[in-house]
C-alpha cells in the first residue's frame, strides 16, 4: 500500500524574516519526514490578507493550525506521524468488484 504525504499549508509573506526562517526550515524537513508543503502568499489574494495580515507566518495541516510565528517541530512530527498512522490504517480498495 502506497503512503501519501501529509500536506502542509504556509501562509506566509516575503520579507517576513520569520516567514522566511520558517520556509527555510520547513524545507530542509520535507523530504526526510515526508511531507508536502504549499505556500500561500497572503499578499497576492485580497481575502488572505484580511484573514491573517500581521499573523505570519502560520503553517497548517488538514486545515488546523500546528503553529504560526515560529516552527513548533514537536507539533509539526506529530502531524506528520498521525497523518502517517491514518494512511496505514485505511483500508486497501478491492480489487474483487
Amino acid at each position: 500500500m502506497g503512503q501519501t504525504a501529509a500536506r502542509l499549508v504556509l501562509y506566509h509573506r516575503y520579507g517576513c524574516h520569520l516567514c522566511e526562517d520558517m520556509l527555510d526550515r520547513l524545507r530542509e524537513l520535507e523530504v526526510a519526514w515526508g511531507f508536502s508543503l504549499q505556500i500561500r502568499d497572503v499578499d497576492a489574494e485580497p481575502e488572505l490578507v484580511r484573514w491573517f495580515d500581521d499573523k505570519v507566518p502560520l503553517l497548517q495541516g488538514d486545515g488546523d493550525e500546528i503553529c504560526r510565528y515560529v516552527l513548533n517541530e514537536q507539533a509539526l512530527g506529530a502531524f506528520v506521524k498521525t497523518q502517517k498512522l491514518e494512511t496505514r490504517l485505511d483500508p486497501e480498495p478491492s480489487l474483487t468488484g
